[in-house]
């Protein structure tokens, strides 16, 4: 049996039932309420996908509209450690959505949304 030392737990986190997770993203939400990526948390579950950029607008959470809702209503982002949510976004004006399913992570919890700072020009 494999035993570990004092000093190789020290400083380790160690996740587990119980625990929330995200999917390491920062929205920023326009007056119209479209939540757009604004920056991907490194090595987070939606950086290590590779499919989604800064700019992506998300209208679905777990196959749920996202467009007229108010967030409040909207299914999580977060959830357990472990868990699946799928997400889907459009990228550019009118576009196709594509989806993506990520694993939520305790080391992302919580995603962040916060209002653009004055004078954010939204992509287009």
């Amino acid at each position: 049996r494999r035993r570990l030392s004092a000093a190789s737990t020290i400083n380790q986190p160690v996740y587990g039932p119980g625990q929330l997770g995200g999917v390491g993203i920062a929205f920023v939400r326009d007056s119209s309420e479209c939540l757009y990526v604004n920056l991907l948390v490194r090595s987070g579950p939606a950086h290590l996908s590779g499919l989604i950029k800064q700019g992506d607008v998300l209208r679905f959470i777990n196959g749920v509209d996202l467009r007229g809702k108010n967030l409040a209503d909207a299914p999580p982002l977060s959830g357990p450690h472990g868990s699946k949510v799928q997400l889907g976004f459009e990228r550019g004006y009118g576009s196709e959505p594509f989806y993506v399913t990520l694993i939520r992570h305790a080391a992302c919890y919580p995603d962040m949304l916060s209002l653009p700072p004055p004078g954010y020009e939204f992509p287009t």
